[in-house]
């Protein structure tokens, strides 16, 4: 379904020295590739700053690239710009974010807030809304809620809600879970593993977290300064080769 060619991404840094500003070329991604088929979950693992939400980002046209493609059902979406070129894939593409508190409009009501990307494509359905609620196990009396009157694992199960409103084949989850506790961890790591077993949706799961990646994902891309270090089914020292991997692994469990 999704395939990543060697993309590069740089950001320009800025930095004082004294009175004087200088710009610093900051390389997010270098020559990064990947290939996820569909129905898979693949998570991206690796310490703070090594490029898994860069990646997210270009998958979900958020970022332009310096250089590669990134290639979905056939169609170069970096070859794609502007709002009516975009416009035509962005509803099969969806991403979910680790800070509801700014990924969620504070001044819309749980109904706007789902019922946003209906609208955008003129599929708006009040009943829809509804089966979103309870799909996500959010009471539908809460639609009238602002997301400050939520918990945090509720605002996590608006935001789902939302991104699944127009029934996308693909979902990047940003660090998803990082601010919930065990339990509403869990409940959230169920409800993905029945929508990609009901409904076929392939998902990129960007996490820090190893022992969830291990139990939620297929596959596991282990990632270290923009590169891709190893891929493995198992986040076990007995299945990975690279000494990053095993040092990630034995800080973690």
């Amino acid at each position: 379904m999704i395939e990543i060619k060697s993309i590069y991404k740089t950001y320009k840094l800025k930095v004082y020295r004294g009175l004087i500003k200088k710009y610093l070329n900051v390389k997010a991604l270098d020559d990064f590739s990947l290939t996820i088929n569909d129905g898979e979950i693949v998570a991206l693992v690796g310490r703070s700053g090594c490029g898994k939400s860069t990646v997210g980002n270009a998958i979900l046209k958020l970022i332009e690239l310096d250089f590669g493609q990134i290639i979905i059902d056939d169609i170069d979406i970096t070859s794609l710009h502007g709002y009516s070129q975009i416009y035509p894939i962005r509803r099969y593409l969806q991403g979910v974010f680790q800070n509801t508190s700014s990924s969620l409009n504070p001044k819309m009501k749980v109904e706007d807030i789902i019922a946003e990307p209906m609208r955008n494509y003129n599929l708006y359905s009040k009943d829809r809304i509804k089966r979103l609620l309870e799909r996500v196990e959010i009471p539908v009396s809460y639609e009238s809620r602002y997301p400050s009157q939520l918990s945090g694992g509720q605002r996590q199960r608006v935001a789902i809600a939302r991104a699944l409103a127009l029934n996308p084949k693909f979902l990047v989850l940003d660090e998803i879970t990082s601010n919930l506790d065990v339990i509403t961890t869990n409940n959230i790591i169920e409800l993905l593993r029945d929508l990609n077993s009901e409904n076929n949706t392939t998902m990129l799961f960007i996490t820090h977290d190893l022992a969830l990646a291990d139990k939620f994902c297929s596959r596991k891309i282990v990632m270290k300064e923009g590169k891709k270090v190893e891929e493995v089914k198992k986040l076990r020292l007995d299945h990975v080769s690279d000494e990053y991997t095993k040092e990630l692994i034995n800080s973690s469990f």
